[in-house]
């Protein structure tokens, strides 16, 4: 009885479908709109640019002679319009500045020709920290001080710096000139200062103190460097002032066999040391800070082969590094990396030839740290990790890498020794062979670390994902191709232009 119900039920399911679909009443198909007012604007977005200013665009309807907007400083209430700007459709994107750090609403409407309007499209966004700090110069920063410049007469009343939990007010004399000097500060010390009136930030920077010459060993040119270093007890920090150390045929091989630190004085004319570092011992940390080093076709800059070489901590910040025959850092043996940090740096003009940037084939390394570095017309293979280790490349911009036209060239990222490996918010920039199938990411085979990308950008590299590569789709390692638009890399300037890469903050930050 049941199945003879349910056949009758589906009976007449399928006479009602049946009667639906030959109904002659059915509307017709609506091809045109005629509309008494004009539809409100679609795809409505907003971006942040330069901190403070709202940039706005949607998609332009045709017989529209002008769009309203109105902003609020609040989240789509509208109940205070602080500014209504009219604009033509043909001067898209509409950009307005505001203050900075401050929730803000806008809305759109369409007006046509004949004076209908449409409805509002609606849009929140709040901006980023203001900053009218001027950059710091030559000159502003010294080893107990630091003087600070904003426009005058801006609206300001203190700064703020950490470490020192430091509150420092500002007077109306500072205020009317735009300029104040914070004073009893420790050398060789990082610290955030922040600018505010009242509660409103209006500046941030982040910088580090100079050496304090009473707290370390001034080396002056005319000194014997190699003699200071080898007498050095541990710990000790070499304060270099500028000039040159060693030249173009007085090549230095610096042997480290203690714990020690080597930085230029003053960061805005950087001493010039032409040489090499080697150790072959237990070393617990080294720190190379503010230093121009220069190769002259010497192999490897750092070099470690000995098997009772052990180095728990390097640093290599705020140096320029070029002019070597190949790689940058070299551990050929059975030595031993606690880890290396390399930031802020410029390392450029190494051929490779005869091996690879970051090449490290035997021994230890616990981890390696490139940032805010960039690295130009230099290498065969970017990172060889032939051992276990943990990489992180972030905020690197490269020009013309992994170049060399050689069988040996396995691309930029050979991690074929385990551990992990993480690549984000980096600009890649003719890399590569041209007219050839290999892929110039990493090649087939040589990827075993944990892989993670983000954030990544590509230009001018046709054979990065290549055919044979371990990665042939851009997707796969999170890489968008863009023109960074580069104002001269063939003279070392790589400032980017294109606004979208500058709004996510791709690359090395000097360039942004």
């Amino acid at each position: 009885m049941k199945n003879i119900f349910k056949s009758i039920g589906l009976a007449v399911i399928a006479l009602s479908m049946f009667t639906l679909s030959c109904s002659d009443d059915i509307d017709p198909v609506i091809s045109d709109l005629n509309l008494d007012r004009p539809l409100a604007p679609v795809n409505l977005r907003a971006f942040v640019r330069n901190q403070t200013a709202i940039e706005l665009s949607w998609n332009v309807n045709e017989n529209i002679s002008e769009y309203v907007v109105e902003f609020s400083q609040d989240s789509l209430d509208f109940n205070s319009i602080i500014r209504t700007v009219s604009i033509s459709p043909d001067s898209l994107p509409l950009r307005e500045n505001f203050e900075g750090e401050t929730q803000y609403s806008a809305r759109v409407k369409a007006v046509r020709e004949d004076g209908e309007e449409s409805s509002w499209a609606e849009v929140a966004i709040m901006t980023a920290i203001e900053n009218i700090l001027e950059p710091l110069e030559g000159g502003d920063i010294a080893a107990t001080s630091v003087t600070f410049r904003w426009p005058a007469g801006s609206e300001v009343t203190n700064f703020t710096l950490t470490p020192g939990s430091i509150n420092r007010q500002i007077t109306e004399d500072e205020k009317e000139a735009g300029e104040a000097t914070i004073e009893g500060l420790t050398g060789s010390t990082l610290y955030t200062a922040t600018l505010f009136n009242g509660s409103k930030r209006r500046g941030l920077v982040e910088f580090e103190t100079l050496v304090d010459i009473g707290n370390a060993t001034p080396v002056y040119p005319e000194d014997d460097l190699l003699a200071i270093i080898a007498a050095a007890a541990e710990g000790d920090v070499l304060a270099l002032f500028p000039g040159n150390y060693g030249n173009d045929s007085t090549l230095l091989t610096i042997d480290l066999e203690k714990s020690i630190t080597l930085r230029g004085v003053y960061p805005f004319d950087r001493p010039v040391v032409y040489g090499k570092f080697t150790s072959g011992v237990g070393v617990g940390s080294v720190e190379i800070r503010s230093i121009i080093f220069k190769g002259e076709g010497e192999s490897q800059f750092f070099n470690s082969t000995s098997t009772d070489f052990n180095l728990q901590t390097l640093l290599i910040d705020d140096c320029d590094v070029s002019g070597y025959a190949d790689r940058f850092i070299y551990n050929q043996g059975s030595g031993t990396y606690g880890s290396i940090t390399v930031s802020n740096s410029y390392v450029h003009d190494i051929v490779g030839n005869s091996g690879d940037g970051f090449d490290f084939r035997g021994g230890t390394v616990g981890a390696l740290t490139l940032q805010n570095s960039t690295f130009a017309n230099a290498f065969r293979t970017f990172i060889r990790m032939q051992v276990e280790s943990d990489v992180v490349v972030n905020n690197c911009t490269f020009y013309k890498v992994s170049t060399l036209d050689n069988g040996n060239n396995r691309g930029l990222f050979r991690a074929s020794g385990g551990g992990s490996i993480e690549v984000s918010n980096c600009l890649f920039v003719g890399i590569g062979i041209p007219d050839t199938e290999r892929g110039f990411w990493t090649k087939s085979g040589d990827m075993s670390a944990n892989a993670s990308y983000s954030n990544n950008y590509y230009f001018d590299s046709p054979v990065l994902f290549a055919a044979g590569s371990e990665y042939t789709n851009p997707a796969e390692v999170d890489a968008t191709e863009a023109d960074p638009g580069f104002e001269d890399p063939e003279n070392d300037d790589f400032t980017i232009t294109n606004q979208t890469l500058i709004d996510n903050q791709v690359g090395d930050p000097r360039w942004r």
